[in-house]
């Protein structure tokens, strides 16, 4: 394999960790220890741990050892001799969010991503000792190119892949900057931008169905085309509230009702604060294009 692709492999962890950690530079985090201060008294009922967990300078401890963790765990993996260690570091970190949040595959993704960092013959040398402790049987490893200059290299086309690729994996964190308002309030922007547990909003969404033929409205919830999960994950986020108006939309265009409307009384609450509209109520949602554009209809400004 091409040196290229095993650097191009480590750079793609890399930008999840570091714009992971860059993210977490901000007020609420480093200043107020939010979200974690929320969740972690959440779980105060943990066996022997569970009183610590309600503590506020555990919270504050826990979310700048956090941002420490994922601005520097790269290079630490890339420094030959802190590499272990930073891997060990890496480990505990990743099974421990796996143990106190409910963040699916993503600890396992990484622990097994990360091992990228380490010398590309590590397979064969692991293999080496565990056959000189007999934790194998006994066979001969396998054939790695004897010289560098029999290595294949990265063509032309490949390169310039490898290059756009870059582009594309460094603007995606960064294109929240042309949406005005909070990223974390207005989510534009927050897709594939590697913004890890920054957040917790707790949200209420209510929609008014308008049909103008007949002079008829009624309001619904978000269950009536969604699963409780959906509901609870779509209520805080301006895009999915959208998309859920649509689908709303869509199941009273199939009974026939052509021109129906549908509007949003959407409250979120973000990290404990009080509860804020976040959708213009008077904004036929369902008629509203789902562009890249900045949306009109969010409400933007928090206080």
């Amino acid at each position: 394999m091409p040196g290229g692709v095993v650097w191009a492999l480590r750079a793609q962890v890399g930008i999840v960790y570091v714009f992971a950690g860059l993210a977490k530079l901000n007020a609420d985090w480093l200043g107020s220890a939010l979200p974690l201060r929320l969740w972690l008294a959440d779980r105060s009922d943990i066996w022997l741990i569970g009183p610590l967990l309600d503590e506020p300078w555990v919270a504050f401890a826990a979310s700048w050892a956090a941002a420490l963790f994922d601005c520097t765990i790269v290079f630490w993996l890339l420094w030959h001799r802190s590499r272990p260690w930073a891997y060990a570091a890496l480990v505990v970190f990743h099974v421990a969010t796996w143990m106190l949040f409910a963040i699916g595959v993503f600890p396992w993704v990484m622990i097994a991503a990360a091992l990228i960092f380490f010398p590309p013959t590590w397979p064969r040398r692991l293999l080496t000792r565990l056959r000189a402790t007999r934790l194998l049987p006994k066979g001969s490893p396998p054939k790695c190119p004897a010289t560098p200059a029999t290595c294949p290299r990265i063509g032309r086309v490949a390169l310039a892949a490898l290059a756009v690729l870059a582009v594309v994996q460094l603007a995606l964190p960064l294109r929240h900057w042309a949406y005005p308002g909070d990223v974390r309030w207005t989510e534009e922007g927050y897709w594939g931008a590697w913004r890890v547990m920054l957040t917790d909003k707790a949200a209420h969404v209510e929609f008014r169905v308008s049909d103008p033929a007949s002079g008829r409205q009624w309001q619904v919830g978000p269950e009536m085309v969604l699963t409780d999960w959906q509901a609870e994950r779509a209520g805080g986020n301006p895009d999915l509230i959208a998309a859920t108006a649509g689908l709303i939309a869509d199941h009273y265009r199939n009974l026939g009702m052509e021109r129906v409307q549908v509007y949003a009384d959407a409250w979120v609450s973000m990290n404990g604060q009080p509860a804020q509209r976040i959708i213009d109520p008077a904004v036929d949602l369902a008629a509203q294009p789902r562009t890249l554009a900045p949306a009109p209809w969010i409400v933007r400004g928090i206080e």
